[in-house]
């Protein structure tokens, strides 16, 4: 009987001490994942860019049309139509920092699944974002310079790209597979098997219903400096390639003023002007390409594309002025067409519009198209599509001799972080 007992306080004795030691062994792991692994989530900040985005927050089968910044949570899903551009923007919400942000072109449906950092900051773990694409065009950005590394994946029933370093990603997705292209980065492309690797100036293809990932050269830009983040040693407020002027109608009037800065993770180029009652001005930045005279050859080329990213924070006159020809920002491309003559390619925007003025001109004399309007202080990304085939066969470009940007008006105050003239097969 004295056996029994004792058999059973030890049995009891040594059960206790494997709990002892079963709960010391989840404590010090759970202290390890609530310290080292455990996440919060990022601030995600929807900004609409243009027109009006549809938004259906977690929860909720009911979309709601958003045209102000709206903050998402985990499983909000937006959708843009035909004519509207939104951007998704990743930040930190300790530092504030911009830790990646998101184009949605037209047509687009994107569903934020994740959006994560560590919860303390001696932990080594990553920024982790999450996005699945039902359709359309989106572009990434992962800026340069965060403490910590950042890992994007883009989800589609095509399969998974992963975006690992800095850099530009442009993808598609469609009903007939998707592509993702890169630029300045490096991507991981996975369907189901092992995943393809591609980098800066490569495209990777997936086709419904296959599981091959085709390779291919992307565009390229042939403005030098395109995303303004090259600049001389001493003078961190200019950006090498290109040349900036300024030109106003009346001597006593203030000046125009240009920098390079760097706002939200980017290099951009700031053209601002400020005052009442002011005259005509104009401030820009211009590159030559090529020989003198002679330009790039692009007639080799099946693909001519203007990109450009910018904000507007605000201008004095309504649209583009009484001639349509004062737009706050203005883009222009000089070539030499097939039969030698000098033309321009010219695209203006605006955000501010008062119908008191209804009745001047929504498109320049010299202008082929009109002038777009977008929200105010936010980023909005310029896709011209091939202008191969929009300008007419007998004025197409031959040479491209110089590109320009600029600001025009009375006062006004915006931003330009790219500006790129892309060719390819």
């Amino acid at each position: 009987m004295r056996e029994n007992t004792e058999q059973l306080a030890w049995r009891i004795l040594l059960l206790f001490f494997g709990i002892f030691c079963l709960i010391c062994v989840l404590s010090l792991w759970g202290a390890y994942w609530f310290f080292f692994v455990s996440t919060v989530p990022l601030n995600v900040q929807l900004q609409v860019a243009r027109g009006t985005v549809s938004l259906i927050s977690p929860g909720s089968a009911e979309p709601i049309a958003v045209t102000n910044p709206h903050y998402l949570d985990e499983g909000g899903e937006v959708a843009t139509d035909a004519t509207s551009q939104a951007l998704l923007l990743f930040s930190d919400p300790y530092t504030g920092r911009t830790v990646a942000t998101m184009t949605l072109f037209n047509d687009t449906i994107a569903t934020v699944v994740r959006a994560r950092r560590p919860r303390f900051d001696f932990s080594s773990g990553r920024f982790t974002v999450t996005v699945e694409t039902e359709q359309g065009h989106i572009g990434v950005r992962l800026p340069s310079g965060n403490p910590r590394a950042t890992e994007f994946e883009l989800e589609s029933r095509h399969g998974r790209s992963t975006l690992r370093r800095p850099g530009d990603y442009i993808a598609q997705v469609l009903q007939s597979g998707m592509n993702v292209t890169v630029i300045g980065g490096e991507a991981a492309i996975s369907t189901d098997g092992t995943p393809v690797t591609i980098s800066d100036g490569q495209r990777a293809t997936v086709t419904e219903g296959h599981d091959d990932v085709t390779l291919s050269r992307s565009e390229t830009s042939i403005v030098t400096n395109p995303q303004f983040e090259e600049h001389p040693p001493d003078a961190p407020s200019e950006a090498v390639g290109w040349e900036c002027y300024d030109r106003y109608d009346a001597p006593d009037d203030p000046r125009s003023s240009w920098a390079r800065e760097v706002v939200d993770g980017r290099a951009v180029f700031h053209l601002w002007r400020e005052g009442e009652n002011l005259n005509h001005a104009e401030v820009g930045c211009t590159q030559d390409l090529g020989e003198e005279n002679v330009g790039i050859d692009v007639s080799g080329y099946g693909s001519l594309e203007m990109r450009a990213t910018m904000m507007i924070s605000g201008h004095s006159l309504s649209t583009c002025g009484i001639l349509g020809s004062e737009c706050p920002i203005m883009v222009v491309m000089y070539y030499r067409d097939m039969i030698g003559a000098d033309r321009w390619w010219i695209h203006g925007f605006y955000s501010y519009y008062d119908p008191m003025f209804s009745s001047w001109p929504f498109r320049c004399s010299t202008c082929s198209l009109e002038h777009e309007r977008i929200n105010p202080n936010v980023w909005y990304t310029f896709e011209s599509g091939n202008l191969i085939n929009l300008i007419p066969a007998e004025q197409r470009p031959r040479f491209i001799l110089r590109v320009k940007f600029y600001a025009s008006g009375h006062a006004y105050d915006v931003m330009l972080d790219e500006f790129s003239v892309l060719v390819g097969p």
